[in-house]
């Protein structure tokens, strides 16, 4: 560490020395501006009424108890990777929290409190793992492949096969005795060595003959060596870089499921708007955005000229009832004769202009409305415009459901050009569709890099999209089910890799209804196949056993997915059924109109086990 890379905040010390390096002393309030910090010694500054989006690592030496301690802890650091989620690698989004003494049950405790309260926001888990013994592994798409040595010159290759013609090595016998004056030499053919035609080495000529000082060793040569010139290809050998750089490029639909819905659409779709604009995705989305409700207000007040209601409405603007009461001089209201006196003021307009504002979101549309249609004879006209407007119920409502179909509208068209923007950008967007709806539509994205508690029990996959950098192995523990799927699938002609879509952040989720509540669904398995037209193409695979009580609302899932998600290969739900030939796969392509129309109005099991037994595919 350099000299203020390692700060403190213990309140009884000005400067520390540790090993040699001065450790000087900071506010905690000074900390998250300063990107120069880069570890933090403290006792208690940190606990409360501090905030560190950089803060990722924590090592806790202290024993603590008290879940409200706990909770204020916690809550901080678990929520520090939503200030700049990363897209490419999910281990950056980690906070780690090493807290031997805490009180593990209440620290789960909290933690079950955090995600109840806050839903998918905090997607925080708790394990506990033994540090000399860790149970995680990281798996990423930058496998190290085994690259064949370079062979040396004159020297037999594995794979080399002598030639058929070659001469007999006479063996020396335990009478023989070898030495400088008596060798044993025979004429032995040299192997050529694997050519590597990306190479730029020196082309290298074997002698004809070499002395041979013992006798020749016996090699075992394959039945099918590869022949010479031709670069040694590896099983299993997958462009897993390519193919998720393809995945991530695509832009797939995906959403997010929560228990409530934080904003109104209106503000929702401004804010898309914004960003759209100033990323230069759509530069003109907020300019169109206030011509579309300014068109609205000004096609209602033109409706109600034609209706001639409208002098009217306006009237009743600008009426100023005043009501009238006197007390005494203790209090006590005195009974008079007077009326409530009806006034025509137009003072109280600018007040009612602001509630109008209030109405429709305060974001200044009757400022914008007045700017193009101020009339210099009638200052006040544009004013109950928008009055009007605001307190019509109906024209609300209309305003709502616009503002809805507009935010799908950009977001179904502009996802993909997200796709190709920052993290920032990204961000942002995931961030405004969240908060929009209960059920909000999101960009899907491999990771490079995940970190998963390695199931020692699973067996081992060369094939699986995300692997041990080091071996290429994912060791994943699946039901007879999905492993016999897995089995059938790789197979195929044109299977190139498979990966099991988690249930996290980043899986491909498709949002389905159950007893009138939204739920997330995580089909179980994207196939990558190779595809002459577009390179590779993704197919999405759910084995679902019938007996279950959601197997109706999730295909109805699928059937829409597939229907608006048009660039995937095959989305299938599988059942399993018993033949005269066995056990076979029975699959439902919701690909295919056909099928998908079935699904979507379908309403019992039964109608669903009817259409898989017409429709169904046996493989």
């Amino acid at each position: 560490f350099k000299p203020g890379e390692v700060v403190h905040c213990f309140g009884d010390t000005a400067k520390l020395e540790i090993n040699g390096l001065g450790i000087p002393r900071v506010n905690a309030s000074d900390i998250a501006d300063n990107h120069k910090i880069k570890v933090v010694l403290f006792k208690e500054a940190l606990s409360t009424g501090w905030d560190c989006p950089r803060a990722e690592t924590m090592m806790s030496f202290a024993a603590r108890r008290d879940p409200a301690y706990i909770a204020q802890l916690l809550g901080r650091m678990v929520r520090t990777p939503l200030q700049m989620r990363v897209t490419r690698d999910e281990f950056l989004n980690d906070v780690k929290l090493y807290l031997p003494h805490f009180d593990k049950a209440n620290v789960k405790t909290v933690i079950d409190e955090l995600q109840s309260n806050e839903g998918s926001d905090i997607p925080t888990e708790i394990n506990g793992e033994s540090l000399a013994e860790p149970s995680y592994i990281t798996y990423t798409v930058h496998v190290q492949h085994p690259k064949p040595q370079q062979q040396v010159p004159g020297q037999m290759g594995l794979f080399d096969t002598p030639s058929t013609d070659m001469p007999e090595v006479s063996t020396p016998s335990e009478n023989d005795s070898i030495s400088d004056d008596n060798p044993v030499s025979a004429d032995v053919p040299v192997a050529t060595p694997v050519s590597n035609t990306g190479s730029n080495a020196p082309e290298y000529n074997p002698p004809e003959t070499v002395t041979v000082p013992a006798p020749a060793p016996v090699i075992d040569i394959p039945e099918n060596p590869v022949p010479q010139g031709v670069q040694l290809q590896f099983e299993n050998e997958i462009n897993r870089e390519e193919i998720i750089d393809f995945i991530n490029g695509q832009g797939y639909l995906t959403h997010l499921v929560r228990h409530d819905r934080i904003n109104d659409y209106l503000k929702s779709l401004l804010d898309l708007a914004t960003l759209l604009t100033h990323n230069m995705i759509c530069p003109n989305a907020r300019d169109e955005v206030n011509d579309d409700v300014v068109g609205m207000i000004r096609n209602y007040i033109e409706d109600l000229h034609k209706r001639n209601e409208y002098d009217v409405l306006a009237s009743q603007v600008l009426e100023f009832r005043l009501s009238v009461q006197v007390f005494d001089a203790f209090g006590n209201a005195i009974k008079e004769d007077y009326d409530d006196l009806t006034l025509f003021s137009e003072t109280d307009l600018d007040r009612q202009l602001r509630n109008a504002d209030a109405k429709l979101g305060r974001y200044g549309f009757p400022t914008i409305y007045g700017g193009r249609y101020l009339d210099e004879d009638n200052l006040s006209e544009y004013k109950i415009d928008c009055i009007l407007f605001a307190a019509d119920d109906d024209c609300r409502n209309k305003l709502g459901l616009y503002a809805k179909e507009k935010l799908r509208e950009y977001s179904n068209k502009y996802r993909i050009a997200i796709v190709n923007k920052s993290d920032a950008c990204k961000k942002k967007y995931h961030d405004i569709m969240a908060d929009s709806d209960i059920v909000s539509e999101q960009i899907f994205a491999i990771p490079e890099n995940i970190v998963i508690k390695e199931e020692v029990d699973g067996k081992e996959y060369t094939n699986h999209l995300l692997a041990a950098e080091k071996t290429g192995i994912a060791k994943i523990k699946m039901n007879g089910w999905e492993s016999e799927l897995i089995e059938e699938e790789a197979k195929r002609a044109d299977f190139v890799c498979w990966l099991r879509n988690p249930s996290k952040t980043w899986g491909l989720c498709l949002p389905y209804d159950k007893a009138g509540v939204k739920n997330g669904f995580y089909p179980d398995f994207l196939v990558v196949r190779n595809d002459t037209a577009v390179g590779y193409v993704v197919d999405i695979l759910e084995p679902h056993g019938n007996q279950y009580s959601d197997n109706l609302p999730k295909a109805k899932a699928l059937a829409k997915y597939a229907k608006k998600e048009d660039r995937m290969g095959r989305v299938q739900l599988i059942h399993k059924s018993s033949t005269a030939g066995g056990q076979k796969f029975i699959r439902l392509d919701l690909t295919d109109r056909d099928n998908q129309e079935k699904v979507l109005l379908a309403n019992t099991d039964d109608e669903l086990t009817n259409i898989f037994t017409i429709n169904g595919i046996v493989d």
